[in-house]
């Protein structure tokens, strides 16, 4: 049976493609995350790791995707100005302290649950034309297999540079 394309509700990181968010699979919502290649240190170009979440959880990622929404349309094209601290970038003054309270909520939801987790082979495209924000619609088809951990296969990867960081929070307005 071919995998159909479904939405992809949010981008959190960004390299050279999404490494990180929410997005449905098989109607469920699911945490993806980038396989690092510990070998080639380096992102897998199209194997990501998927862990169910419940509807609730997956509705305060969106509201916090919201946030950086209403973020990047206010800094479209323009510097966005130094936050007080990492995890406070991507809010507004008006939402910094609702968006610090969903990242306190979605920490342990956005950890993958190895008991859970699958491997899939992934494929992302933009759809549509972009919406008024200059964004567009992201969705992706996936195959999931069963979870085989090799030594050099793991949920971890570098922190992400400040350069990281600015490639993430542009490429992020791509996705609706």
């Amino acid at each position: 049976m071919a995998a159909t394309f479904e939405r992809v509700h949010t981008v959190t990181d960004y390299w050279d493609g999404p490494r990180e968010g929410v997005a449905d699979f098989r109607g469920a919502p699911h945490v993806y995350r980038s396989v690092w290649r510990h070998e080639a240190d380096d992102w897998d170009d199209d194997r990501y790791f998927l862990s169910p979440i419940a509807s609730e959880e997956a509705a305060l990622a969106f509201e916090d995707w919201a946030i950086w929404r209403r973020f990047a349309e206010h800094y479209r094209g323009r510097v966005a100005p130094a936050a007080e601290s990492l995890g406070d970038w991507g809010a507004l003054p008006e939402d910094l302290s609702r968006h610090r309270e969903l990242r306190h909520l979605l920490t342990p939801i956005l950890s993958l649950n190895r008991s859970r987790c699958i491997v899939a082979r992934a494929e992302f495209r933009s759809v549509g034309p972009p919406q008024r924000t200059g964004l567009s619609c992201l969705i992706w088809r996936c195959g999931g297999q069963s979870l085989r951990r090799s030594p050099t296969t793991s949920f971890c990867r570098r922190l992400p540079s400040n350069e990281a960081l600015q490639q993430t929070a542009a490429a992020s307005s791509l996705v609706e």
